[in-house]
C-alpha cells in the first residue's frame, strides 16, 4: 500500500492491534510501554548490514516493524517530537525481541542490540505516504 493512516492515541489504522485481532506482550504492560508502541521503525541500512557482515537476508516483510526507513538514523529520535507526512510522532527506544528469531528462524536478535529501530508514540494523526520525510521537530 502506498500509504497509511495513522490514528492519535491508537495505531495504523487497520493494524491487527489497532482493530483488537493482536496483542501485545504482558511484559510490555507490566513496563508501561503500551503507549509508547503505536508505530514501530526499523533501517533499512541494518537490513543490508545483516545481509553483507552476517549473511542473514531479512526482508522488511520479516523484520516486524510497521516502517522501514531509509537514511534516518532512528537513535537520534529517541526522546524527540518528529513529523512524518500529515503526522506528529514523540520517539521511544526499543529493543530486539527474541520472537524475531522463533517466527524467521534466523538467529540474529543478538545482533541488533542498539540496531532494533525505534517505537513511536501517535500524538497527531494523519496519512504518510510512502517516501514521506522524517523531520525533528522539538528535542
Amino acid at each position: 500500500m502506498p500509504w497509511v493512516l495513522l490514528v492519535k492515541e491508537k495505531r495504523i489504522d487497520g493494524d491487527r492491534y489497532a482493530e483488537g485481532r493482536g496483542h501485545l506482550t504482558n511484559k510490555i504492560d507490566e513496563l508501561g510501554l503500551r503507549d509508547q508502541r503505536h508505530v514501530t521503525f526499523f533501517e533499512e541500512v541494518t537490513l543490508d548490514w545483516l545481509r553483507s557482515v552476517h549473511q542473514i537476508d531479512l526482508q522488511p516483510s520479516e523484520h516486524r516493524r510497521n516502517v522501514t526507513t531509509r537514511g534516518v538514523p532512528l537513535n537520534h529520535l529517541f526522546g524527540k517530537t518528529f513529523g512524518m507526512g500529515q503526522t506528529l510522532l514523540l520517539g521511544f527506544e526499543t529493543s530486539p525481541c527474541k520472537h524475531l528469531d522463533e517466527v524467521t528462524g534466523k538467529a540474529m536478535v543478538h545482533l541488533l542490540i542498539n540496531r532494533a529501530g525505534l517505537n513511536a508514540r501517535i500524538l497527531h494523526g494523519g496519512r504518510v505516504d510512502v517516501g514521506d520525510v522524517i523531520e525533528i521537530v522539538s528535542t
